[in-house]
């Protein structure tokens, strides 16, 4: 099948009014369908990123009245019964942990204001993460070099096809926030979740609580226009046995002055998280930093 007439098929899928109307069952029926046909790899790899970051931001505070998060478990994943909408790997009810390679991308998510303050912790891999799936290959391999080398081979004996479907999977999961259009495509975004993570086609019992086979997979940030990182998607029971706190901050946006550029300062650091995850915090007082995702446009800019 050319490359041509796989884009027309999906253009056709993905129309605004599909969007609108159809389920996360039907949209995984019409995934597993083309990844049944062989146009995907579901190859999964082994990977050690040696630290993951995750951000949340501080509902509350203020220079005056900082409300700090105090446990690990409040910067973890949320427990599902506190899931009360879809996001972009879960559905309502369906806890997943999101974290990225880089920090300055977790806020970046986040799209704070001038004035937010938001909390970041660090978490060091202490084994390799295992079958970790892949989404949008070749954007991932422009974040860092080293990436080639873990995925050089990801699409190297498929056709071209693969290449294709990869490509409009990358788009898929990157589109969203800058459309205002997060909820559409969020039954998409999770039929594509359940195949990776179940390993599995279209099932009478398909369901959000089927156990995952793989911990996760990565896929390109959704914020940042100028790549920094990748983002993980991990189931959060599994993640805990591989994952562990090393240290957290506290931050204040100072000025956004765009999308892609912020200044911030740090508030306060983690003095030590002990082996309950309790965080014990102490202040810090450093210049501000300044965080730009896309230099050119900067430039560029009127």
């Amino acid at each position: 099948m050319s490359i041509s007439l796989i884009l027309e098929r999906f253009r056709e899928y993905l129309s605004e009014d599909n969007l609108k109307k159809l389920s996360v069952s039907q949209w995984k029926e019409i995934f597993s369908r083309e990844l049944a046909e062989g146009h995907f790899t579901m190859t999964t790899y082994k990977l050690n990123p040696k630290y993951l970051f995750r951000s949340r931001l501080n509902q509350g505070s203020s220079d005056t009245n900082l409300a700090s998060f105090n446990t690990v478990s409040q910067l973890w994943a949320p427990p599902f019964r506190k899931v009360y909408k879809a996001g972009r790997c879960n559905l309502a009810g369906q806890s997943m942990l999101y974290c990225s390679t880089d920090p300055v991308t977790t806020f970046f998510e986040l799209s704070p204001k001038t004035g937010d303050i938001f909390t970041w912790i660090q978490f060091k891999c202490v084994d390799d993460l295992p079958d970790i799936g892949v989404i949008g290959v070749e954007d991932i391999m422009k974040v860092d070099d080293s990436y080639g080398n873990i995925f050089g081979d990801h699409l190297k004996e498929k056709k071209d096809q693969d290449q294709a479907l990869d490509c409009i999977l990358s788009t898929i999961f990157k589109i969203g926030k800058y459309a205002g259009k997060d909820s559409l495509h969020y039954n998409l975004t999770n039929a594509i979740t359940q195949i990776i993570l179940n390993k599995q086609k279209v099932k009478p019992d398909f369901g959000i609580n089927l156990p995952p086979q793989n911990l996760g997979f990565v896929y390109p940030s959704v914020e940042t226009r100028s790549p920094l990182g990748m983002n993980f998607v991990l189931h959060p029971i599994k993640a805990k046995k591989y994952l562990r706190p090393y240290r957290a901050y506290v931050m204040k946006i100072e000025k956004k002055h765009s999308a892609n550029h912020y200044q911030a300062v740090y508030l306060r650091l983690s003095k030590n998280i002990l082996a309950d995850g309790s965080i014990h915090w102490e202040r810090c007082y450093n210049t501000p930093i300044e965080y730009i995702t896309d230099v050119k446009q900067e430039v560029n800019a009127p």
